[in-house]
């Protein structure tokens, strides 16, 4: 890519969700997937996902404890923050 194309590309405000009440963590984009670690919308994180497939978005975050969490969300139980 040029440093022209690469200059807008950073000029796209990332995309970011919170979730709406309840949302489970899975280990795959699949609805089959799903692991028993979920987040409520009380934890006022807001999700910076690093990538998109079949519905969910998968996301890095450290959570209250100091513990890395990766995985993938489903976006239905996500809010798309403006």
């Amino acid at each position: 890519a040029s440093n022209q194309e690469a200059e807008k590309a950073s000029d796209n405000k990332p995309v970011r969700y919170k979730v709406r009440s309840k949302a489970y963590l899975y280990n795959e984009p699949d609805a089959g997937a799903r692991t028993q670690v979920y987040m409520v919308n009380e934890d006022n994180f807001l999700l910076a996902p690093s990538a998109e497939k079949n519905g969910f978005v998968y996301v890095t975050f450290t959570n209250s404890m100091g513990q890395v969490v990766k995985g993938w969300f489903s976006k239905s139980d996500l809010l798309k923050v403006e």
